[in-house]
This record gives C-alpha cells, sequence and structure tokens, in this order.
C-alpha cells in the first residue's frame, strides 16, 4: 500500500464529489513530456485509490503483477423496494470490471415494486444496473433510478 498516495487521492475525490464546489478534475502529466494532460474524474480518482490501497508504488522497468479478477466478497447489497423499503443481502463485486455476482436471496414477501438497487463499497452507495443479458454493474457516479437502468 502506498499511503501517502490513498491519502491525497483521497482529498482530491473529496473535491470532485463535493456538492459544495464545481468539479475541474485532478491533472496527471508525465515528466516526459510527449504526452498530453489528462483530466482524471471521480470514478478515475476512485480506480486509483483502490489500487495503490492494495499496490506499493512500482518505477522499476518491470509491470507490477495484477491479479487476474480483484474481487471482493460480502458486500452490502440493498434492494429498495415500495417507495424507499430497503432489504439488505451480500454479493461480490469484481472491481476490475464491476461486475456484480453472488447475490444472496434475500426475503421479500409482500414486496411489489423493486425501484432500485446498489451496493456500498468504501461507505459509498453505488448504484446497480443491468445490462441486456441481466448482468449487473456497479455505477460509480451515484444512485439512478431502476427504470432508468433497466433500458441498458
Amino acid at each position: 500500500m502506498d499511503a501517502y498516495k490513498v491519502k491525497e487521492l483521497r482529498k482530491m475525490l473529496e473535491h470532485e464529489t463535493s456538492k459544495a464546489d464545481e468539479h475541474y478534475g485532478a491533472h496527471l502529466s508525465h515528466w516526459y513530456g510527449d504526452a498530453n494532460a489528462l483530466t482524471i474524474d471521480a470514478g478515475g480518482l476512485r480506480a486509483l485509490i483502490w489500487y495503490y490501497s492494495t499496490h506499493d508504488t512500482n518505477l522499476d522497468e518491470k509491470e507490477p503483477e495484477i491479479e487476474k479478477d480483484p474481487c471482493i466478497s460480502e458486500i452490502p447489497y440493498v434492494f429498495v423496494w415500495d417507495g424507499g423499503v430497503e432489504v439488505e443481502s451480500t454479493c461480490t463485486v469484481n472491481l476490475r470490471t464491476g461486475e456484480v455476482t453472488d447475490i444472496q436471496p434475500a426475503v421479500t414477501d409482500s414486496l411489489e415494486t423493486l425501484e432500485w438497487e446498489y451496493v456500498i463499497l468504501n461507505d459509498e452507495q453505488c448504484g446497480v444496473c443491468r445490462s441486456s443479458d441481466g448482468s449487473r454493474y456497479i455505477l460509480l457516479e451515484g444512485r439512478v433510478k431502476f427504470e432508468e437502468e433497466s433500458s441498458w
């Protein structure tokens, strides 16, 4: 873990997700000068936070070994029904693809309308959408109503 980078990236993410601030993104550039600077949004900052939370800085010539499928299990999965009734379960999230799998069954007797679904990662609600094949994926940029998600 590179604690310094994680700390600084979290500060940047706080500014990029603040409702009180205008968002300009973080700027990434390389010392060599032959590549243009890039603007990194909140999703990119989250990815960097995850990476440096699990890896040290590696400035040698070798590529770091990255896990094939970095998955986290036992993530809280929340179904929101009938005007706000929340039913909690657990799931597994693939941090590389965003795919949500292994959703554990939850008791939903007498509940009729599923309004939206989300997972809780790093104390934040990440909306879940469904692709046309029924697979579920996390949305890193906040809550999206189920009706909009189901059109994927």
